[in-house]
């Protein structure tokens, strides 16, 4: 039962190492996006000067 317990546990780590690796890897991706053209990296920003709204 504790090889089980032990196997699981390996897994666990496995599975958290390669998530958190993967976020930092979108980050970045991200990050490097941001640098090469601001603008674009945001989705839904506005390209020219912001814009007033009325509420």
């Amino acid at each position: 039962m504790e090889s089980n317990l032990q196997l699981e546990k390996r897994r666990a780590e496995r599975d958290a190492a390669e998530y958190k690796q993967r976020a930092l890897r979108y980050d970045f991706t991200f990050v490097s996006k941001f640098k090469a053209n601001p603008a674009s990296a945001m989705i839904g920003s506005p390209t020219g000067s912001p814009r007033k709204v009325n509420v």
